[in-house]
């Protein structure tokens, strides 16, 4: 699997050194994410990733990469991070999930004008809505929140 993952990330833009990653972000160079760890209030702790397991399947010249990353919240209070990945070029985004209630949920793809609705229908009802969307280029976002005092949340994103 490793030369699969390195075909995917050896020429990849943001396969830099961590020294460049913006203040207040955790790079991991040889995955190409970066979990903004700035905290909240001085005196929260960071955010870590605690787990993370990477599941790629080639098929022909496509690769199926299925990444499921666990953030762990060492506070004594619910926080917020939020978790980036820049992506191989030409890869495209097919699936996202976001732990609730011990489970991963599956997301769905929805119209960016609807998406909007929901995501401000959801945060008014104090609630995670899940939301994977695009930055720039090919460098994808989501924020997680809650991640439980002293707890953890897992996310999935699968991309082809």
């Amino acid at each position: 699997m490793s030369s699969i993952f390195s075909r995917l990330f050896s020429n990849h833009e943001y396969n830099r050194d961590p020294m460049e990653a913006p203040r207040g972000i955790t790079f991991f160079p040889q995955l190409a994410h970066w979990l903004d760890t700035t905290p909240v209030e001085s005196s929260d702790r960071p955010c870590t990733v605690r787990h993370l397991e990477v599941d790629a399947h080639v098929r022909g010249i496509f690769a199926e990469v299925t990444q499921t990353i666990e953030i762990a919240n060492p506070n004594r209070r619910p926080i917020s991070t939020t978790l980036t990945v820049p992506l191989p070029d030409r890869a495209v985004v097919c699936g996202y999930a976001l732990e609730i209630d011990g489970q991963l949920i599956d997301g769905v793809v929805v119209p960016k004008e609807e998406a909007r609705v929901i995501f401000e229908t959801e945060q008014r009802r104090q609630a995670d809505p899940g939301l994977v969307e695009a930055v720039r280029g090919n460098v994808y976002s989501t924020r997680v929140y809650p991640v439980p005092a002293c707890g953890s949340r897992t996310v999935r994103l699968v991309y082809v």
